[in-house]
């Protein structure tokens, strides 16, 4: 079967809210092996590291979600870079593993509002850039 990572994609979010945590987790990870683009596959990784987190697989969703807000940072995709940053603290925070002093990374009032993009905040839905959401 060969399948395309978009039409993994959509079916794994279905079954992830649906509560199908077993197979959502098996649709990204095909989509994210077969996906080209970083950015794409950045985004996969977080919707696999929200999913293993929910499932109980934290060192997992901390592997996997490595790295990933550095690359929107890099991107100039603010909102994903966030979100991926949160990610990030909750596996961190679900393998015991999180800093107990804060992580210096700038002032980032400064970072923010240098973006030509505008900060908004919207909900999350199915299907759009970005994360699965509980």
């Amino acid at each position: 079967m060969n399948a395309e990572p978009s039409s993994l994609v959509s079916q794994a979010l279905e079954a992830y809210h649906q509560g199908k945590l077993e197979d959502a987790i098996r649709l990204f990870e095909s989509a994210h092996g077969l996906e080209a683009d970083p950015a794409r596959r950045a985004e996969l990784a977080n919707n696999l590291s929200v999913s293993y987190l929910k499932f109980g697989r934290s060192q997992e969703a901390l592997s996997i979600v490595r790295g990933t807000g550095e690359l929107f940072s890099k991107l100039g995709d603010i909102q994903r870079a966030a979100q991926a940053t949160g990610n990030l603290a909750a596996a961190l925070e679900a393998t015991g593993n999180l800093p107990s002093k804060p992580i210096n990374r700038g002032n980032w009032r400064t970072r923010f509002a240098s973006s030509s993009r505008p900060m908004s905040w919207r909900p999350i839905r199915p299907g759009g850039p970005s994360w699965p959401t509980t």
